[in-house]
């Protein structure tokens, strides 16, 4: 359990590539700078994005069953306020 606690401290905190490429072309199409051929054109980044986002969706869902199958350990320390 330390392992994950130490991992997602140490984890660098970023938005999911999918979503970053989302809201990029999403302002894009907003302001009306947006075309077909530009799509196209960045179809490989799309499909990377995409990739890399499902990974990362993958690799989350995977973190938080472990951390859900984890045995209950009690803390060495009341919190504050308790």
């Amino acid at each position: 359990m330390k392992q994950i606690l130490d991992y997602f401290k140490a984890a660098k905190e970023q938005v999911n590539p999918a979503i970053r490429l989302q809201r990029h072309l999403l302002k894009r199409e907003l302001a009306g700078q947006l075309t077909v051929s530009e799509l196209v054109d960045w179809r490989g980044k799309i499909e990377a994005a995409i990739n890399r986002g499902s990974a990362e969706a993958r690799l989350i869902d995977k973190a938080l069953d472990e951390l859900q199958q984890s045995p209950a350990v009690a803390s060495q320390r009341v919190p504050e306020g308790f």
